[in-house]
């Protein structure tokens, strides 16, 4: 090329020794490029020449050498069910002779990644996340004469995580269980794609269909399910508590197919609780109607025909609770 850009001349290299051949014919300032297939890595890449007559190399007849430094590997990391997958994935090159990787790459925009330059020889590619698991995350390739291109599900990943922030008072609230459903899909054929939540029934919890399972917040307040699934999600929390009526929220998401953690959009806020509770004669006695419940002197509600009485909306802290009935 002149220093300009334009093509001056080009020729192929021998294909039994690799040597090429240009002529050159007049003075000045040229850039010697190569152009090699897809995926193969020289370097340099390309040479500035000031071509005097006297002292450059071509004037001097010595070789102007571009070495070969490896073939590319081009792969793929994908969603479970689909043919494209999420950025951010780490995926490492290791060789038969070595323990430590020999490149490492984080996929990029639906999933894909490359390893270049790789020299000829036999490789183990390991992906890994820290939060999200992976039904297959581990395949061989074997490069002799060109690139490898890695076939559409060697590297799956079966599920995502899915996380949020409960607070009361803007303070981190521990204990609220979340119970996941699913809405579209048969759940006996989906339980093994979940991991990291708790299966078994969740104690005080009715509802009319069969949940999947359940995680708790922590004391900072974070509930994550580590690994589900990118499908159509339901999710409801609700919190229990000694002496407290037993609330629950719905939290409706789509997870999709290709995408990657899923954090709840905004902080999930507790802005009360309930006390439910009884007016009797005697511990074994008829409820007593129309009996004022008062909460430290306050009156705020009164007993149903069976006794019955709910206080809603109530805030964390100790308050006196008092009953008081006409005779």
């Amino acid at each position: 090329y002149t220093k300009h850009g334009a093509l001056k001349d080009q020729t192929d290299c021998a294909p039994n020794n690799g040597y090429y051949f240009l002529p050159l014919y007049d003075k000045g300032e040229y850039i010697l490029k190569i152009d090699p297939p897809t995926g193969w890595k020289f370097e340099p890449f390309e040479v500035n020449l000031n071509v005097d007559g006297s002292t450059d190399l071509c004037s001097k007849g010595l070789d102007i050498n571009f070495a070969f430094k490896g073939f590319s590997v081009f792969g793929k990391v994908v969603s479970a069910g689909s043919t494209v997958g999420p950025k951010g994935v780490k995926i490492a090159l290791h060789s038969d002779t070595t323990s430590k990787p020999i490149q490492e790459v984080l996929t990029s925009m639906d999933g894909d990644f490359t390893f270049a330059p790789i020299l000829q020889g036999k490789y183990e590619i390991v992906a890994s996340h820290s939060f999200w698991k992976f039904s297959k995350n581990t395949t061989s390739v074997h490069l002799v004469k060109g690139n490898v291109h890695i076939g559409v599900g060697e590297l799956v990943v079966a599920g995502y995580d899915v996380s949020g922030l409960v607070t009361s008072e803007e303070e981190p609230f521990e204990g609220v269980s979340f119970v996941l459903f699913h809405t579209d899909m048969v759940h006996s054929q989906l339980t093994s794609n979940y991991v990291g939540c708790d299966n078994k029934s969740l104690n005080g919890f009715k509802t009319n269909e069969k949940p999947i399972c359940h995680v708790t917040s922590d004391e900072k307040g974070i509930f994550r399910f580590l690994s589900l699934p990118p499908v159509v999600l339901s999710n409801f929390c609700k919190k229990k508590m000694a002496h407290l009526k037993e609330h629950h929220m719905g939290i409706r998401f789509c997870f999709q197919q290709g995408k990657t953690s899923l954090e709840t959009t905004g902080t999930l806020n507790v802005k009360g609780f309930s006390v439910r509770g009884r007016v009797a004669m005697h511990p074994d006695g008829p409820g007593l109607e129309g009996a004022s419940i008062l909460l430290d002197g306050y009156l705020k509600s009164y007993t149903q025909a069976d006794g019955v009485f709910l206080l809603e909306n109530m805030q964390p802290g100790t308050f006196t609770l008092q009953i008081q009935a006409s005779e």
